[in-house]
């Protein structure tokens, strides 16, 4: 028989081998496949957190926001503010208290000069939904009160839900200085009023505050309506999660940051304040969710320590009311707040008994009837019914 060849068919019955190109795109093609599966998961999950991506970017177009079951259908568009007060507003179905806004987007029904008539102090109230009064009436205001409580004096509110401290300060320049006030009460919400400064979106899209170089900076002004945002970001969650508004909500919970913001934030009310020569007083004060909360978490009450000692550093007038809230919290508890964590009439009462003990203590000389201002707050520190 003949030899068997070198080259039978089982000694070459093996796969031939792939060329270094082909294991190469074999290679990245698993990686592409790869890459795809985790932006599927990732947009999934984002969409199941999120729910809308308006939450990350702003709503594709202005609408009403809403929070618990509440419609904000007085929100307006403002190219600097990001939203205000619509004006001429009067609450309907949707909001389940009594909401009057004026024609100048301030709390109530009452009309304001530029100027305060002869005789009477007018007291300019900045804040968020705390100053605003959100699930009270207009006559269970933190302003209604101060007005009733000081004699001779108005209190024009310009509180507006969802503000951080850099919109408070941009109304203030932009509309509140142009009211005359003799007096400029700032009530600040702390940590969440901070929080909110850093971000480019909270509520809507809104001014983003930033400290560099130890100036501040002013982001997303014109504050942009969200129909401008590009299409990607307006649909898929996780390009707008990677390229879109998510790092101010990463950001906002730096504390260093946090506070170096309010230092020139702070600094540039007194600045402007004195340029006008009027007197101001910054109110710090917190929901009664977080009050609630403070005995229980360490780590917030060492934040809002931080946040306080910072404020103590500067030379400004402050009325700290956070350990007298927690206080009354413990004392009278859920009386004091509305079912959102608001504070209600009778905690609205409350704090402006503080404040006007403040500004009676101070330059603020109501020239008639201190008997009868002390009395009311008497009433309201005793009398649950009453205030």
């Amino acid at each position: 028989m003949p030899a068997a060849s070198r080259d039978t068919p089982a000694e070459n019955s093996g796969p031939p081998l792939q060329s270094p190109a082909r294991r190469f795109g074999f290679s990245l093609a698993l990686l592409a496949m790869a890459a795809l599966l985790c932006i599927l998961a990732a947009e999934t999950l984002l969409r199941v957190h999120f729910g809308d991506v308006a939450r990350i970017t702003g709503a594709t177009e202005w609408e009403d926001a809403r929070w618990k079951g509440l419609t904000y259908s007085w929100d307006v568009y403002h190219p600097r503010f990001g939203w205000t007060n619509q004006p001429d507003y009067r609450s309907d179905s949707r909001v389940p208290f009594q909401l009057s806004i004026n024609s100048r987007g301030l709390r109530g029904e009452r009309e304001y000069a530029s100027h305060p008539p002869a005789g009477v102090r007018r007291i300019a109230l900045f804040g968020d939904s705390l100053a605003f009064g959100e699930e009270v009436d207009d006559d269970e205001t933190v302003s209604f009160f101060l007005e009733r409580d000081l004699a001779d004096s108005e209190v024009l509110n310009f509180g507006v839900h969802g503000y951080g401290l850099g919109q408070m300060m941009l109304r203030l320049e932009d509309e509140g200085f142009a009211f005359h006030p003799d007096h400029v009460v700032v009530m600040l919400m702390l940590p969440r009023d901070l929080e909110r400064d850093l971000a480019q979106h909270f509520v809507h899209n809104k001014p983003a505050f930033r400290a560099h170089v130890g100036a501040l900076r002013i982001a997303n002004l014109p504050v942009p309506e969200a129909s401008q945002q590009p299409w990607l970001l307006r649909r898929s969650f996780a390009a707008a999660f990677l390229f879109g508004r998510a790092a101010p909500w990463v950001a906002e919970r730096e504390v260093g940051a946090q506070i170096e913001v309010l230092r020139l934030l702070l600094e540039r009310i007194r600045e402007r304040a004195a340029a006008h020569g009027v007197p101001w007083t910054l109110v710090t004060v917190t929901n009664s969710l977080d009050v609630r909360r403070l005995r229980d978490a360490p780590d917030e009450r060492a934040v809002l320590d931080a946040l306080q000692r910072a404020i103590a550093a500067l030379d400004i007038d402050v009325l700290d009311l956070i350990d007298f809230l927690e206080q009354r919290w413990r004392a009278e508890g859920r009386a004091l707040s509305t079912p959102n964590w608001h504070w209600s009439r009778r905690g609205n009462c409350l704090i402006a008994e503080q404040i006007v003990q403040h500004l009676q203590s101070g330059s603020f000389k109501s020239p008639r009837h201190p008997a009868d201002s002390s009395r009311r707050r008497v009433q309201c520190s005793t009398s649950p019914a009453t205030g």
